[in-house]
């Protein structure tokens, strides 16, 4: 594929020359460049009028639209006669776009008809996709059609043709990717079906999971195994803000201090030096402001990023709930929860006698302390009162901590990418920390705990559901996910 310049001077059997439209080919916008060379070569060339009462030089627009068809048309030329045996000219019509001048010229000249009776552009008949994978894809397509129950004769035909052309192309004198069966998706048998998690192992997941499987647990598997879209600009920003959180609340960075250390770390986000750039510089030290506003408004004794890992031994998932494609699972699966809570918030003193253990160590035995649970989240979103009431993360951080001794008087997150309140706090979901209790006690239910079994069947089980939802729209798996049109499977 070359431009019309870079094929001056060369000669091929074939020469197709696209998109030959009107504005395209001629183009007939006038063009200088910054120092106006062109209306220099105009002046010295006597093409330029000359007017003494002007105050500066200008071009007659005419003339120079005439003059700039004459190298279109020149280009156009020199393009058609690099073909030794065959040319072909094409032009899109439709009702964005139609043939150019210069092609109807053509087509007369070689007594090629392209108009109608009533002038009407004559359109070719499709000849399908004009790449190797698109021929590719036609002869799959044709082989599968083929083989259908109630196919054509004529189906069966051009199925045993596509067969044979696509053995030719993927065999070894072809070597054209996707073209032999054993590479088609969907095609081959699946390489294993036994569970993720065998035998009596404990399914190891964290709160953070059991959120994401909850909401797709095929979404969960496949970007937990490399399907993601790599490190986004948000996720960078906030990881730099939940690092910046837990140093300010480990030195004590409050205020003027707070902020000069988010601008030492700026430069690691990489915003380019634009008008772009400055803004998601603005919407960051914006966050860091809400942190600061939350950070000083909590006294007392915090752990930030504490590790933690439990065993628990939930019920089996729920009849008709979300885990195992909404079927119960036959028996209780043993769940190990691990991960890190950005913020563990006490809400009375140690015990007497009692020492706050290193800020590295794993999460102590909680002899009926109380705290308050908070997750950092610093996207834009906003979750409901209701999902923020139940949100699965939280819940299963208080599981998880009442497991261990601890009075969890609430949970929430710290909302810093919303705009703050009218007071200038820092948005709390839900409201006061307020989180639903577990059991319900209207029901009797158990959400948390049948939270925590559900995404263990989910995890453990040999099948993988897909649950679509508000968030297939950020999907970077969809392509992948048969509940969508994106990775609907075309073959049967």
């Amino acid at each position: 594929m070359l431009t019309p310049a870079a094929a001056a001077g060369g000669e091929w059997d074939v020469v197709a020359v696209m998109g030959v439209g009107r504005d395209a080919w001629p183009d007939l916008r006038l063009r200088d460049t910054i120092t106006r060379t062109g209306l220099l070569v105009d002046a010295v060339t006597g093409r330029l009028p000359v007017d003494p009462s002007a105050r500066a030089a200008a071009a007659d627009p005419v003339a120079a639209r005439s003059q700039v068809r004459a190298d279109e048309r020149r280009m156009l030329l020199a393009a058609l006669t690099r073909a030794r045996r065959r040319l072909l000219v094409t032009a899109v019509a439709d009702s964005d776009n139609a043939p150019s001048s210069f092609l109807v010229e053509i087509a007369r000249a070689a007594h090629v008809p392209v108009e109608d009776a009533d002038g009407g552009v004559l359109l070719a008949p499709d000849t399908g996709d004009l790449t190797l994978r698109g021929l590719v894809g036609e002869l799959r397509r044709a082989a599968v059609a083929g083989m259908l129950t109630g196919a054509a004769p004529d189906e069966r035909r051009r199925a045993r043709a596509a067969a044979r052309l696509l053995a030719e192309l993927g065999g070894p004198g072809g070597g054209v990717a996707g073209a032999l069966p054993k590479d088609w998706a969907g095609a081959a048998e699946p390489t294993s079906s036994a569970p993720l998690v065998g035998g009596n192992e404990p399914v190891r997941i964290s709160p953070s999971d059991v959120e994401a499987i909850t909401a797709c647990p095929l979404r969960w598997f496949l970007t937990r195994h490399g399907g993601n879209a790599g490190f986004s600009e948000a996720q960078s920003l906030g990881t730099l803000i939940h690092a910046l959180a837990e140093q300010a609340q480990r030195e004590g960075l409050r205020g003027q201090a707070l902020r000069a250390c988010f601008e030492e770390h700026l430069p690691e986000l990489s915003y380019p030096d634009t008008w772009l750039g400055g803004l998601a510089a603005d919407h960051a030290r914006e966050l860091v402001d809400r942190l600061d506003s939350y950070l000083s408004g909590v006294p007392g004794r915090v752990d930030v990023e504490r590790r933690l890992d439990v065993r628990l031994d939930p019920p089996a998932a729920p009849s008709g709930g979300p885990g195992a494609d909404g079927a119960a699972a036959p028996e209780s699966i043993p769940v190990r929860l691990s991960g890190r809570i950005d913020r563990l918030e006490y809400l009375d003193a140690p015990p007497a006698g009692g020492q706050e253990p290193p800020d590295d160590a794993p999460l102590s035995d909680g002899c009926g302390r109380r705290v308050r649970l908070i997750d950092l989240k610093t996207g834009a979103g906003k979750p409901t009162k209701e999902e923020a009431a139940r949100n699965p993360q939280l819940a299963v951080y208080r599981l998880a901590l009442e497991s261990r001794g601890y009075v969890v008087e609430g949970g929430a997150l710290v909302l810093l990418g919303a705009a703050p309140l009218r007071d200038g706090l820092t948005v709390l979901a839900p409201k006061g920390a307020a989180l639903d209790p577990s059991p319900d006690p209207g029901t009797g239910e158990d959400w948390a705990r049948d939270l925590v079994a559900s995404a263990a069947a989910d995890a453990r089980g040999a099948r993988l559901t897909a649950r679509t939802g508000p968030h297939c729209v950020r999907c970077a798996v969809k392509d992948s996910c048969p509940a969508v049109a994106e990775g609907r499977r075309t073959a049967p």
